[in-house]
């Protein structure tokens, strides 16, 4: 009924009150024995009394949201790292683009297979064959392919 991310957003959510509620109570409670003194004060010391007091209130509940924050990051990191899972059908579907689209493949061998007969005849001729990575600069007694063949006397 509920998602796992829903239930974890709903208990941060209340850890987070508790554990601002508890950091404000604590923090304000060490200011209470202040609090007679502050209507004794001038405007200017008031002013500075409560900026002081209200960034060491500030810095205790940053001080305590720090946990709930680390457990925060290691979650979704967790639940991101499971989101980008592949699948089995992912998985075969990535290897099988990354080796290609079949119709450009059987198209490919189709090609080679076609290049491949129109110089076998040459070959069937020849009863030594050897072929040179470096481009012929005579002609070949073959028109079709670049192989040196030789016939047997």
């Amino acid at each position: 009924m509920f998602s796992l991310r829903t239930l974890f957003d709903a208990a941060r959510a209340c850890v987070k009150l508790v554990v601002l509620g508890i950091a404000a109570w604590l923090a304000l409670r060490s200011l209470l024995p202040q609090f007679h003194a502050v209507a004794s004060q001038s405007p200017l010391n008031f002013l500075q009394l409560l900026i002081g007091d209200t960034a060491d209130l500030g810095l205790k509940m940053a001080l305590a949201l720090g946990p709930v924050a680390c457990v925060d990051v290691l979650f979704t990191q967790r639940e991101f790292g499971q989101k980008m899972r592949m699948s089995r059908r992912e998985l075969k579907d990535e290897f099988k683009n990354r080796e290609g689209d079949p119709r450009i493949r059987a198209r490919l061998r189709d090609l080679r297979r076609e290049m491949l007969k129109r110089s076998l005849p040459c070959a069937t001729r020849a009863t030594r064959m050897s072929c040179s990575p470096i481009p012929p600069t005579t002609r070949w007694p073959c028109a079709t392919c670049t192989a040196r063949w030789t016939r047997r006397r």
